[in-house]
């Protein structure tokens, strides 16, 4: 689910696209083709993909394939105008596959990688 917020920084207002990754955020009935994790037959064996949340380019990898991770730790850095944003983990989970390279340029809202929660 996409969702368009104002968010405010030193005094100026930006308007943002952000995309709800967590199914809780979505109400009954709209889980399915706008719910985050992508059911894969059994529902133990799901993935969250995890979007970028902007265009840029991908600096550093913090995590592989099997990788287990809590939530809030670094996944990757992405520089986008001369800054870097720091990845996170938004859950605990093990990390699937890895769609993306240091020096890879990417778009918003192309997955990074697969989380198993």
């Amino acid at each position: 689910m996409i969702k368009k917020l104002r968010v405010t920084l030193d005094g100026k207002a930006y308007e943002v696209t952000v995309e709800c990754l967590e199914p809780s955020d979505l109400s009954p009935g709209q889980q399915g083709a706008d719910s985050a994790v992508a059911p894969s037959g059994d529902s133990t064996q799901t993935h969250l993909p995890l979007p970028s949340p902007l265009a840029g380019k991908v600096v550093s990898l913090s995590v592989e394939p099997g990788t287990m991770v809590q939530e809030g730790d670094e996944l990757l850095i992405l520089e986008a105008m001369k800054m870097n944003t720091h990845f996170r983990a938004p859950q605990a989970g093990t990390v699937g596959e890895v769609l993306v390279r240091p020096g890879d340029q990417i778009e918003e809202g192309q997955t990074l990688l697969m989380l198993k929660p």
